[in-house]
């Protein structure tokens, strides 16, 4: 990440937070990664600076694009935190009560936690994030865009992320992609992107543009959200599932108590639409330096 930033120019200081430790995994799988790989030691910096921020920044907006752990050790430091976020934005979810995205199937509990306090709540679900698909022909586009040196000398930072976007190109859709095509019943609303075979699933920006570009999705509704806990064996992990039903008083309408309760967009409107927003949106920034950084991957 200290990397990427560099190398578009930014002063941005990343901090450190939660890891697998104090995660509660509900698979085993996730445990034996970290064995295998273990995480950095846990730091409570990642915290600190939310709580900070929620005391300086009026109306807070909070966006999770992994494990939602760092956000829920801050609330428990500080309970009054949850006054404080004026709306929290998720990217997690699997709406058919099949097997949980990974975000939320690494620590079930944080999301549970997150999900019963008041603070109003959108969830960016593999459902939605599986509509749009980035592969090959899209990233020739962009090295031919943004990645020629320009006139005055730069290239767009994104260039760097290059060599990593082909290899997901060539590795998502057997890796991850054919499990997440079995998440989309033909009886439901959802309908994957075409390309599911020949690309990877850009959720990041999905989620970033579900903030930032909210009218490129549709079927905006409320629903109730629950992850059931453990009864045989008590305690955590569980399952890797949750649980997704209508919201009574009415799809559209924001509740007056959000416990419990989070906002879904549905549908992604027109996937070559979003994609060119993906496009200008990886073109905007320069990078600091021509030379693209050598990345371990």
């Amino acid at each position: 990440m200290q990397v990427l930033l560099s190398h578009a120019g930014s002063d941005i200081k990343p901090f450190k937070g939660y890891g697998w430790r104090s995660m509660q995994p509900s698979h085993k799988l996730l445990e034996w990664l970290n064995m295998i790989d273990p995480d950095i030691e846990d730091s409570n910096d990642a915290p600190l600076a939310l709580l900070e921020a929620s005391h300086t920044v009026k109306d807070l907006i909070v966006v999770t694009l992994g494990p939602p752990t760092n956000v829920a050790k801050a609330l428990e430091q500080d309970p009054s935190l949850e006054s404080r976020i004026a709306h929290l934005y998720m990217m997690g979810g699997e709406l058919t009560q099949q097997r949980l995205c990974l975000n939320f199937a690494s620590d079930r509990a944080a999301t549970r936690t997150l999900i019963d306090t008041n603070i109003p709540t959108t969830l960016i679900t593999v459902q939605l994030s599986a509509q749009v698909v980035i592969d090959g022909i899209f990233l020739d586009s962009v090295k031919k865009k943004s990645c020629s040196t320009k006139d005055n000398g730069t290239i767009a930072a994104t260039c760097a992320l290059l060599p990593k976007m082909y290899q997901q190109v060539n590795v998502m859709p057997t890796l991850v992609n054919q499990g997440v095509a079995k998440l989309f019943p033909s009886n439901r609303r959802w309908t994957p992107s075409q390309n599911l075979r020949n690309g990877f699933i850009p959720w990041d920006i999905v989620a970033i543009l579900v903030l930032s570009h909210p009218k490129i999705f549709d079927e905006w509704e409320y629903h109730k959200a629950i992850f059931p806990t453990c009864s045989n064996p008590p305690g955590e992990p569980c399952n890797r599932t949750m649980t997704v039903t209508d919201f009574h008083q009415g799809l559209q309408l924001p509740p007056q108590n959000h416990s419990g309760i989070v906002r879904i967009p549905h549908v992604v409107k027109n996937e070559t639409n979003t994609l060119n927003i993906m496009m200008d949106l990886l073109n905007q920034i320069a990078a600091a330096q021509v030379e693209e950084p050598r990345l371990i991957w």
